[in-house]
């Protein structure tokens, strides 16, 4: 078959038409050779020829017995075959020559049908060549495609720990740097990385400080919040004193306390009607004036009246959020669900606060801690108390308008907002919001980058009170040393060690508002200032707190 292939079609049949035309040649001339032997008169007789041959003999002469009788092949001396003259059967030897031509066409009609089974196996066997190629390269496609589909999982944290290693087994460095190399694989591996090192000397830190610092941002302490009373509702009517104080509200040195005053203690209630005014939200989302003044009321009347964590300090947040929108840019870059999230976040984010501490709750075996199992137990408490609120008494949810996808974007970047006010987390804050505008920057069109954007917002607006004035800061210092106070109170009634900053006997103000202002205010104002560099975006709190943190060095 092979060399049925190698020569070609019309060759082969050149060949067998060839051969069977010269064997029908060749018979023809031997029987025609043939014949003419026969008939040479030299010879008569010629049995063997005879047997070869289709010729008509007759019986020899009796005289030729003799000849006869000398030739061994004839044992019967009475016979004799006298040739005649010979006379070819064309008929017969048509007839052979003819079932020779068949036997040529045989051949020929056979070597076309296997050279064109040959060719369709040749064919076959492309066909199957073919697919197996595709076959290999789909599977060259799909392992490629599963390279793509698996999933980087580790962090970015964990690359830059593999990629240090890798520097480490590869490259030839010296034993100083090997060392440095540990370390920062130790630090990068801590479960602490976001926090600052409070292992200091006193040279530093002063030991108090360090104390009460610690005793924040690992939540340690003591005891059980007591039952509180609760305010009254707010009044209904708004006077013109009330509204032209309002219109103020764009400035970073507005007085929340004047606005207590003027409305009988109910500042948050009047506060938040006019931001929601302010920012269009009522059309925005349909919101009902009844439900919103309803739950604005019900919110504020939530607040327990302790010193520093009340309705008062919830207003003041809301303001701070209020200014950063509207002066700072804000309203450029979040949306108007975001806005309407800034501010029930504000207005809920210390909602029925004790006034002691997580480190308290978490030490003293509170219900809440055991509810939200040690974790931002206040912060979670705020949350769930006002979100359980809401959907108990539809006349009280603010969210109640919304629809179903709306409710939960903004019910999840409320919650984010106020869980990030839990001091625990403060540096892991500060942390990823600097690397975020010193690397690519905030991506504003990305919904996590806005929400990192406000969380950072309220960070700033819960503690604004060092930023602002001094006689403002003077005032929230006092109150928040008030609180301190009683939570030291009480875990002295209860014969439990007194927290950092909370005896009202031995602690120096001066020296915790220093401390608040360089640790926490201060680094937390200063990432704030690297988003609102631009002069047009600049305020006066970094200013103010440079200014607050002198005075309580003196």
């Amino acid at each position: 078959m092979t060399i049925n292939l190698q020569i070609s079609i019309q060759t082969l049949r050149i060949h067998v038409t060839a051969a069977v035309a010269l064997f029908i040649a060749l018979y023809a001339v031997l029987v025609i050779s043939l014949e003419q032997v026969y008939n040479t008169p030299e010879l008569q007789i010629y049995p063997v020829a005879m047997s070869l041959t289709n010729v008509r003999v007759e019986k020899c002469a009796p005289g030729a017995n003799q000849y006869l009788q000398s030739l061994t092949l004839w044992s019967d001396t009475n016979l004799c075959l006298k040739a005649t003259k010979v006379h070819i059967d064309w008929a017969a030897e048509a007839t052979v020559m003819c079932c020779i031509l068949l036997v040529g066409l045989s051949l020929h009609m056979l070597q076309a049908f296997i050279q064109e089974y040959a060719f369709n196996l040749i064919d076959r066997q492309n066909q199957v060549s073919k697919l197996s190629k595709q076959n290999e390269d789909l599977k060259t496609q799909l392992d490629s495609l599963k390279k793509e589909i698996v999933l980087d999982l580790d962090s970015p944290i964990t690359k830059v720990i593999r990629s240090i290693k890798n520097i480490q087994e590869k490259c030839d460095l010296g034993a100083d740097v090997m060392e440095s190399l540990d370390y920062v694989i130790q630090i990068l591996s801590s479960n602490q990385l976001f926090l600052p090192n409070l292992n200091v000397n006193n040279d530093a830190m002063d030991s108090d400080v360090n104390k009460w610092l610690t005793t924040m941002l690992t939540n340690k302490a003591d005891n059980g919040p007591s039952t509180l009373p609760t305010l009254e509702e707010a009044p209904s009517v708004i006077d013109d004193h009330i509204l032209e104080y309002l219109s103020e509200i764009n400035s970073w040195d507005f007085d929340i306390f004047k606005l207590v005053e003027l409305t009988n203690g109910a500042p948050l209630y009047y506060l938040a009607l006019a931001v929601i005014e302010r920012h269009n939200l009522m059309p925005l989302f349909s919101l009902e004036p009844d439900v919103i003044k309803k739950f604005l009321r019900t919110i504020e009347s939530g607040y327990k009246p302790v010193p520093y964590h009340n309705s008062t300090h919830a207003a003041d947040v809301l303001h701070a959020l209020h200014y950063f929108i509207a002066e700072l840019g804000l309203s450029e870059i979040i949306n108007s669900e975001e806005i309407l999230a800034c501010v029930v976040a504000a207005a809920i984010h210390d909602y029925a606060h004790p006034g002691v501490n997580n480190a308290f709750l978490i030490n003293s075996g509170a219900p809440q801690a055991l509810r939200y199992n040690d974790i931002a137990v206040l912060e979670n408490f705020h949350c769930s108390s006002a979100f359980e609120l809401m959907i108990a008494d539809p006349s009280v949810n603010i969210l109640g308008s919304l629809s179903r996808d709306r409710f939960k974007q903004v019910r999840a970047s409320i919650l984010s907002m106020v869980l990030a006010t839990d001091m625990a987390g403060h540096f892991e804050y500060i942390a990823k919001f600097k690397n975020k505008l010193s690397g690519s920057g905030l991506q504003y069109e990305d919904a996590k980058d806005r929400q990192l954007l406000m969380d950072i917002a309220i960070k700033c607006g819960d503690i604004n009170n060092a930023a602002k004035n001094l006689d403002l800061c003077r005032t929230w210092a006092g109150r928040i040393m008030e609180e301190f106070f009683q939570q030291g109170d009480l875990e002295k009634a209860r014969a439990l060690p007194v927290s950092m900053f909370m005896d009202r006997v031995t602690t120096e103000v001066p020296k915790c508002q220093v401390g608040f202002i360089d640790y926490l205010a201060m680094p937390l104002y200063e990432v704030w200032g690297l988003y609102a560099t631009k002069e047009e975006l600049a305020f006066a709190g970094l200013s103010n707190m440079a200014k607050n943190r002198e005075y309580w060095r003196r």
